[in-house]
């Protein structure tokens, strides 16, 4: 005998320790079976289930949310630097037109480190500690003293008129009058006419490159690094005009490597040029279409096609234009037959301006057309002292002309 076991749960199922209280009924000696309870277990099991898979739900949903907020985050976080970096530049420009160096040059250096290629941060930077440097150099005022002085009058003036220049950005003025300043007294103030003189070639440098003298502005500014460390701007603007003359050696002598050296060229400083006069932009123009004249002489006019197209997208030309329209048609033949050509009707030969005599014909007959042979040109006797015969002179009447289209057809009735 088995008793009931209350479950908290509400379900009533059968103790699997059931307790004897009497013994066993006579004759019966098999021992009493134990009830498994399955139905409730199976039950759990659903409900363990159900809450297992809830669990791993709420976790993706919660891991997705999180990586939505971050990549929110992040955008939101760019968008701000990038205004923040534009208003301090702008504001720095302000400050730099206002002689406010120190507080540009910190506006500037901020917006670098937001972002190093923000569009004119490093020039600007560059031009403000050039101006803050120049500033800083303190203008000697003569103090009278007692004792008998060395005249400095010579250098002193010489020393503030290599200053006006560097303002006025002079640089070659610059540089002679300090070369005078040395002749006359090399030890007047040496450090600080070594840092005007690391300005005025760093400058001329810069102008002689952007004017097209680049190995001028090269030779300057390796002069200039002997006195200090070259800015950015300034180094990077060495470095694409080595890169132009390198790109230049080879023109006329390997068109591929010209390519290959102005394209970055081209994408960087379009205008950059040299003593020809020649901006980077005409010289990747012209290189890639000389290229292409080269591929189509080997046949290969698809691959040609596309350097003539590159060359054309720079500028129009038309030298270039007739050329890619038959690289491109050499690349794509016309395959369609053509269509045959109807003949057209020929004009039968003039009909000479010969009147053809009345010729009378039998009624009923077929009329035929006189076939008129061709007769030489008549030739003229030399004239005698004869007489005239009777049949030379009696008149021949003269035949009444008659249209073509009166001459009826074969098929015609009498």
């Amino acid at each position: 005998m088995t008793l009931p076991n209350n479950d908290p749960s509400g379900d009533i199922t059968e103790d699997t320790n059931p307790t004897h209280t009497g013994p066993a009924p006579a004759g019966n000696s098999q021992p009493m079976q134990v009830v498994t309870p399955s139905k409730k277990i199976r039950k759990r099991s659903v409900v363990l289930l159900g809450i297992a898979i809830i669990l791993i739900l709420g976790g993706i949903g919660s891991w997705f949310g999180y990586q939505s907020g971050i990549n929110s985050r992040m955008q939101n976080e760019i968008g701000q630097n990038a205004l923040d970096a534009a208003t301090q530049f702008q504001m720095g420009l302000d400050d730099q037109a206002a002689g406010r160096l120190d507080i540009a040059q910190q506006r500037f250096e901020y917006v670098i480190g937001r972002d190093q290629n923000f569009p004119g941060a490093q020039q600007k930077l560059a031009e403000v500690l050039m101006a803050i440097q120049i500033s800083r150099i303190p203008t000697e005022v003569p103090t009278p003293t007692l004792t008998p002085t060395v005249d400095m009058r010579g250098e002193q003036d010489l020393f503030a008129q290599i200053q006006q220049h560097i303002k006025d950005s002079k640089w070659s003025d610059a540089i002679s009058t300090i070369d005078v300043l040395r002749a006359k007294n090399l030890s007047y103030r040496a450090v600080d006419v070594d840092g005007l003189y690391y300005l005025a070639l760093r400058g001329r440098g810069v102008s002689k490159i952007t004017n097209g003298d680049l190995e001028g502005g090269i030779y300057d500014m390796t002069i200039a690094e002997r006195f200090g460390p070259l800015d950015t701007f300034a180094a990077g603007l060495r470095s694409w005009a080595r890169l132009y003359l390198n790109g230049a050696s080879f023109w006329e002598v390997d068109w591929e490597k010209v390519i290959n050296y102005f394209a970055d060229i081209y994408t960087a400083v379009p205008n950059l040029r040299d003593g020809s006069g020649m901006t980077a932009t005409e010289r990747y123009r012209i290189a890639l279409y000389k290229y292409g004249d080269m591929i189509a002489a080997t046949g290969d006019y698809c691959k040609a096609s596309q350097y003539y197209e590159k060359s054309l997208a720079i500028g129009r030309s038309a030298t270039v234009e007739p050329k890619a329209t038959e690289a491109e048609h050499n690349c794509h033949p016309d395959t369609a037959t053509p269509e045959p050509q109807k003949p057209t009707d020929t004009l039968s030969p003039t009909v000479a301006a010969t009147l053809l005599p009345l010729t009378p014909t039998v009624p009923g007959a077929t009329p035929t057309v006189p076939t008129i042979a061709p007769t030489a040109a008549p030739t003229v006797a030399p004239t005698t002292d004869a007489t005239p015969t009777t049949a030379d002179t009696t008149p021949v009447p003269s035949a009444t002309p008659i249209p073509l289209s009166a001459i009826p057809s074969a098929t015609k009735a009498p």
